[in-house]
């Protein structure tokens, strides 16, 4: 996103209000856990569509900290 910002401001600030919209409506709805690596159901409103849609995310735990990493 820092690369993006300096190319094309003004693409990466429309982007940063699409995501800010995203990730207020997400909700997290289940999440299995292994050791260091973990999957976390997720369901957002598509600002598309304005309808409700789940995805899994994966993350890995670096340093302490959650990850996404797909």
């Amino acid at each position: 996103m820092e690369q993006l910002a300096k190319e094309a401001p003004e693409v990466a600030a429309e982007a940063k209000k699409e995501f800010a919209g995203i990730f207020k409506s997400m909700k997290f709805k289940a999440e299995k856990i292994n050791g260091d690596t973990a999957e976390v159901t997720v369901s957002a409103v598509n600002p598309e569509t304005g309808k409700p849609e789940d995805d899994t995310l994966k993350l890995k735990k670096v340093n302490g900290i959650w990850k996404i990493v797909e």
